[in-house]
């Protein structure tokens, strides 16, 4: 009986193992880019300046620097969140003083996402290019 017990317990907690931390990134980069730009409330860099909280209530304070999408400044201060253990279990929790491309979701604290195409600035070269031709916000371009 016990036995029987515990593989039934096994049987059920699997899926939802496998589930939390897989990440379809299916297409070309330009296609996964429109994606996670058409799933995005705001898509931005910016420089982490602090994260609080612990665990699951990690909050990172994050400075924009530069905006493809949704209604920020340059030079804001917004707050992101990584609750629900998305960025938590993934490794990719946002570290003060680095610069990140960041894909969110929602209202402040923006709700990030391991899935999401959240990175080190130093990984989103690639990015950056197409997210300039999606977005409609004027950028600086060098030369006038």
């Amino acid at each position: 009986m016990r036995t029987a017990l515990l593989t039934l317990m096994l049987l059920l907690l699997m899926p939802l193992q496998a589930s939390a931390m897989s990440c379809i990134h299916s297409g070309s980069e330009r296609s996964q880019v429109r994606r996670a730009f058409a799933n995005s409330t705001v898509v931005f860099s910016g420089y982490v300046l602090d994260v609080g909280g612990e665990g699951e209530a990690a909050v990172a304070r994050v400075q924009v620097l530069q905006v493809w999408k949704g209604a920020l400044d340059v030079g804001q201060v917004v707050e992101t969140s990584a609750h629900e253990g998305a960025l938590i279990g993934s490794g990719l929790v946002p570290t003060a003083g680095t610069a990140m491309l960041i894909y969110a979701g929602g209202e402040s604290p923006y709700f990030l996402h391991a899935c999401s195409r959240t990175m080190s600035l130093d990984w989103a070269t690639g990015d950056i290019p197409l997210l300039n031709d999606l977005s409609r916000k004027p950028r600086y371009r060098l030369g006038g």
